[in-house]
């Protein structure tokens, strides 16, 4: 017992004399300026809906759905009530199975690349009318993944 006691009062005494270590918090910024951005929420959480991917684009935010029947929606930013284009879930002409936005979005393009099971789908708006066009296969990129295409060039994930 006098042992064990004695073994308690050193370690209490060992770790009393450390000296406290002060750790230094640093913030680092490319441009040493710094700005606080504000967030707001468009949609409450509920078991309806599982947004997996979000495109801005323009005056419009495209969402993608993995739980609900309509897989893609398109939203006007200024009117997040009423969606002005949606694709539904499915294997027909203009529905979509597991899609996935593909390239960023330009004002020079024009237009929202969707990749769904390695089939190329352009979404534009055309007169006010929103328009899911498929395109030719590149080349097969079957059991690909993430891609990134340009121009000429077609990046892909194997």
């Amino acid at each position: 017992m006098r042992t064990l006691m004695s073994i308690l009062l050193l370690g209490v005494w060992l770790t009393s004399c450390q000296q406290e270590k002060q750790i230094e918090r640093q913030v680092l910024s490319l441009d040493k300026t710094a700005t606080i951005l504000q967030g707001k929420s468009l949609f409450k959480a509920d078991s309806n809906h599982y947004f997996y991917d979000i495109k801005s684009a323009w005056n419009y935010l495209a969402f993608l759905d993995d739980s609900c029947q309509t897989v893609l929606s398109v939203y006007a930013k200024d009117n997040i009530q009423q969606p002005v284009f949606t694709a539904l879930r499915g294997r027909k002409k203009g529905e979509l199975q597991k899609p996935h936005f593909r390239q960023e979005v330009t004002e020079e393009n024009g237009f929202l690349l969707v990749n769904d099971n390695s089939r190329y789908m352009k979404l534009y708006a055309e007169n006010g009318d929103w328009i899911l066009q498929q395109e030719e296969d590149w080349f097969n990129v079957k059991n690909s993944f993430y891609f990134n295409r340009t121009e000429k060039e077609l990046y892909a994930v194997p």
